[in-house]
């Protein structure tokens, strides 16, 4: 299975989801990507991002951005966003993707319209902002993402 990340510039909130999503995926057989929808390929995670990672002994000094693009959709089965507008971003560029679409703050639910959307928790981009506002970003990426990682486990049980 394989299961992509992503949120807008693949700094901030979608390089620590991949990141903690490895590690609490490490023991069953699912890949682990990020991207963002508007990203510069190749640019390094945040500093705050780096900052919260550390804190929580995840390291992101490696983390190199990329764009989300249809080719690295091809072998995807899942994909998770970080925001629900994220989710109509990615449907409006990609509405020939065949997978699975996730919000990762509505954990083991798969979005089929839309429109039909309600409840979960959007994950606010804390770009340039506090280390306050990156610890809380970080705290619901952990939450979210260890949720999400134990129904993929459930899942591959099946």
């Amino acid at each position: 299975m394989i299961v992509l990340f992503f949120c807008t510039g693949n700094t901030c909130r979608s390089p620590l989801v991949e990141a903690v999503a490895k590690n609490a995926l490490s023991a069953v057989d699912v890949d682990c990507v990020s991207a963002g929808t508007h990203a510069s390929p190749g640019q390094r995670a945040s500093n705050g991002s780096i900052a919260v990672g550390m804190q929580n002994a995840i390291d992101l000094t490696q983390h190199k951005s990329q764009l989300l693009t249809a080719d690295l959709l091809e072998n995807v089965d899942w994909v998770i966003g970080v925001t629900k507008s994220h989710l109509w971003t990615f449907r409006q560029q990609f509405p020939q993707f065949c997978g699975k679409l996730g919000l990762l703050g509505l954990p083991g639910k798969q979005i089929t319209k839309l429109s039909e959307m309600s409840g979960g928790q959007d994950i606010a981009d804390p770009w340039q902002g506090s280390i306050e506002s990156y610890n809380k970003m970080a705290d619901s990426v952990i939450k979210y993402t260890n949720q999400w990682a134990e129904y993929f486990k459930m899942e591959i049980v099946k």
